[in-house]
């Protein structure tokens, strides 16, 4: 399927390793997955130290294929249209509470079929969706306004 969408859109395709402090880490499974990539498919792996070097990165992208929960998120703090796969309940919790749980699939559910329709679905509305990740930036801000407030009082009162 990745041959395809690359052929088909000129696509390329950038791994973004997240998870770093292990042996079995993001860059194990990457390197991985690239052993199992035909020799002629085009596949960069991002190279980052802090956040806002994996940013720049990050809206270079058209779309992203997130896994971890910080990726999506990331995703939708840069206007990147995403695409979650859940494996942990926080990822698909988060899309489903933002109204976007059409661009989410469970782990167990990854089919190729069914990355491709949500693919498709992402690419079709993907000139939307900053004007949605803006309401759900804005939401999640006053959002953590109002905890830090509540802290704050909390604090004051012990």
């Amino acid at each position: 399927m990745l041959i395809d969408i690359q052929k088909n859109i000129n696509a390329r395709f950038r791994l973004f390793p997240f998870y770093k402090a292990s042996e079995w880490n993001d860059h194990t499974a990457i390197s991985q997955l690239k052993k199992r990539l035909p020799v002629v498919f085009p596949v960069d792996i991002a190279d980052w130290d802090t956040l806002s070097g994996l940013q720049n990165q990050l809206i270079e992208c058209d779309g992203f294929i997130g896994i971890r929960y910080h990726s999506v998120l990331l995703s939708v703090q840069n206007s990147v249209p995403v695409l979650g796969i859940s494996y942990a309940h926080k990822t698909c919790r988060f899309m489903e509470e933002n109204e976007l749980s059409d661009f989410v699939i469970d782990v167990e559910s990854v089919t190729e079929a069914n990355l491709r329709n949500r693919w498709s679905r992402l690419w079709t509305e993907r000139d939307i969706l900053p004007d949605r990740y803006a309401e759900i930036r804005s939401r999640e801000t006053d959002l953590a306004h109002r905890h830090t407030q509540l802290l704050f009082n909390n604090l004051k009162q012990h």
